[in-house]
C-alpha cells in the first residue's frame, strides 16, 4: 500500500513538473517570439528615413542641382535679395562691375574689375576666390555663381549649417555690419543665458534657443549641442521673401525683409509681451499703430547725394535710418522725432518731441512708485501666508486661496515692464495686483484666526479622562 502510495507521489509530482516545463517553454517561446516582432518593429523598423545621396553632386553646384528635389525652396529663394546680385542688383561690364543696394535711394558701389576681384567680390558671388585675373571674371574659376547661392550656406550638399557663421563674411562691416551689432545684443547669448540660470526647461526654448521659429522644440533638452542662440534665422527665412511682403515698401524693396511673420510687431511679439501692452484696445494712444522698430534698433546715417539704382540723381536726407541689431532704445531725441516734428506740431497734429519725452518719463516713473510699492506689500503679504501656512489647525482651502491671490498678483505686476509701451494700462494692472495683496493678506489672517478660535486635539484627548473620573466618582458615591 505504501509503495503505491509513493508511486501515485512520484507521478503527481511529476506530472506537477512537467506542467511547470511547459509553462516555462511556452514564455519561453513566446518571449523570443515578442522579441524577434520588437526586433523588426522597433530596433529595425520597416520603414527607415534614407537621406538622399548627394555623392553623384560634382562641384561647382548650385540652384540648378537642388531644384530636382527642392523646387519650392528654389522658387521661393528666387525671390529674395540673395539670388538677385545679378542683373538689377549686379552689373558686369567689361570695365567695372556696379552694385545697387537693397534700398532704391542709397548709390551704388562701383568697382573696376581689378577693385572687384582683388576684393569686392566676395559677398556678391558664391564662393569666391581672390583673384589677378581680372580680364574674364566668368571664365577666370574664381566663384561658382553669381548671386548668393546654395553653396553660400550649405557647407555641402543636404547639410544645413544653424550658426551665423555663415552668414558672417557678407553681414560684417560698413552696409552689412548686422553681426556686430547682434553680437552685442541679448539675443547672441539667449541660450547661453538661459543654460547657466540653471532653471532650462524645454518649456524656454520657445522664445531661448535659435531654432525656436523653425523646428518644434517641446520636447527637447535645453542642452542638446543642435541647439544655439537667437540667430539670423531665427526671425529671417534665407528661403522666402513672401511672409512678410505686405511690409515691402520701395525704401525696402520689393522682398521686405524675409521675415518670419507677417510683420515685425508680430514677430517679436512672439517673445516680447510688451507688443500685447502696445496693441491693447484699452490704448488710446496713436503709439499702438507703431512697429517695434520705429523706437528700437534704428540708426541714423550722415546726409549725402548720389544716384539711384536707375541712374537718377537723389539725395539721402539727415536723418535715414537703417537696423541695427542691437536692438537697443534709439536715443532720444531721435526716435520721437520721427513723428513729432515742428511741421507736425505746426499742423496740429502732435506736441513736439521734447514734450512728449517729459511726458513719458512722467508716466514711467508713476509706475515705478507703484512697482516699489507692490515690491515692498509683496515682502509683507508672502510673510504672512507663509504663517498661516505653518499654522497647525489652519483650514488649508483658505490657505491655498490666499496662494492663489499671490500668484494673480504677480502675474499683473509683469506690466512694470511694459510702462513706456503702454503706462495707462500698466498703472491698471499694478493697482489691481495690489489689490490682490490686499485679499491675500486677508485670506492668511482669516486662516490664522480661524486656527486659533477652534478647539485643539488636546482637548479630544482630555475630555474622555474627565468622563472616566466622572464614572468612577459616581460609582463611588453608589
Amino acid at each position: 500500500m505504501n509503495d503505491e502510495k509513493d508511486i501515485l507521489v512520484r507521478q503527481s509530482k511529476w506530472n506537477g513538473r512537467r506542467v511547470v516545463l511547459f509553462y516555462w517553454f511556452t514564455i519561453a517561446f513566446m518571449g523570443t517570439a515578442v522579441a524577434a516582432g520588437l526586433g523588426v518593429s522597433i530596433l529595425e523598423p520597416s520603414f527607415k528615413f534614407e537621406a538622399h545621396d548627394h555623392s553623384d553632386i560634382e562641384d561647382p553646384w548650385g540652384p540648378d542641382d537642388c531644384a530636382s528635389c527642392h523646387s519650392d525652396t528654389v522658387d521661393s529663394w528666387n525671390d529674395t535679395w540673395h539670388s538677385e546680385f545679378v542683373g538689377d542688383k549686379l552689373v558686369v561690364n567689361s570695365t567695372h562691375v556696379v552694385r545697387y543696394g537693397n534700398n532704391p535711394f542709397m548709390p551704388p558701389t562701383v568697382w573696376t574689375l581689378e577693385e572687384f576681384a582683388a576684393e569686392g567680390g566676395c559677398c556678391m558671388v558664391t564662393r569666391w576666390e581672390n583673384t589677378t585675373q581680372p580680364e574674364d571674371l566668368e571664365a577666370s574659376g574664381t566663384f561658382w555663381d553669381y548671386g548668393i547661392t546654395c553653396a553660400a550656406c550649405h557647407p555641402e550638399p543636404g547639410v544645413v549649417s544653424e550658426s551665423p557663421m555663415s552668414c558672417i563674411p557678407c553681414h560684417m562691416g560698413a552696409g552689412g555690419a548686422q553681426y556686430p551689432a547682434w553680437a552685442q545684443s541679448a539675443h547672441s547669448d539667449s541660450l547661453d543665458d538661459l543654460l547657466a540660470s540653471g532653471q532650462a526647461e524645454s518649456s524656454c526654448l520657445h522664445c531661448m534657443a535659435g531654432q525656436a521659429t523653425y523646428k518644434d522644440l517641446s520636447e527637447v533638452d535645453p542642452t542638446d549641442t543642435s541647439l544655439t542662440n537667437i540667430w539670423c534665422a531665427t526671425c529671417h527665412d534665407p528661403h522666402d521673401a513672401s511672409i512678410n511682403a505686405a511690409e515691402a515698401s520701395s525704401a525696402m524693396g520689393p522682398n521686405g525683409h524675409q521675415l518670419r511673420a507677417a510683420t515685425t510687431n508680430e514677430l517679436c511679439g512672439t517673445c516680447h509681451t510688451q507688443f500685447d501692452f502696445l496693441t491693447d484696445a484699452g490704448n488710446d494712444s496713436q503709439h499702438s499703430t507703431l512697429s517695434c522698430t520705429d523706437c528700437h534698433g534704428y540708426q541714423w546715417i550722415p546726409a549725402h547725394e548720389g544716384t539711384d539704382r536707375f541712374g537718377n540723381p537723389t539725395v539721402v536726407p539727415a536723418g535715414f535710418a537703417s537696423l541695427n541689431h542691437t536692438w537697443e532704445f534709439s536715443p532720444f531725441p531721435e526716435a520721437c522725432s520721427l513723428c513729432h516734428t515742428d511741421s507736425n506740431v505746426s499742423l496740429g497734429l502732435f506736441v513736439n518731441a521734447t514734450t512728449v519725452w517729459t511726458a513719458m518719463q512722467g508716466y514711467v516713473g508713476e509706475v515705478e512708485d507703484l512697482v516699489a510699492l507692490y515690491d515692498t506689500k509683496l515682502t509683507n503679504v508672502s510673510a504672512k501666508v507663509e504663517e498661516a501656512n505653518t499654522t497647525k489647525g489652519i483650514d488649508q482651502a483658505v490657505v491655498d486661496a490666499a496662494y492663489d491671490l499671490l500668484d494673480e498678483a504677480d502675474d499683473l505686476a509683469d506690466a512694470y515692464d511694459t510702462a513706456f509701451h503702454n503706462p495707462t494700462l500698466a498703472t491698471e494692472k499694478l493697482q489691481l495686483a495690489l489689490v490682490k495683496l490686499d485679499q491675500a493678506y486677508a485670506k492668511a489672517v482669516e486662516a490664522i484666526d480661524g486656527a486659533k478660535s477652534a478647539p485643539g486635539f488636546g482637548w479630544l484627548l482630555v475630555l474622555p479622562v474627565f468622563g472616566i473620573l466622572a464614572i468612577i466618582v459616581g460609582k463611588k458615591r453608589r
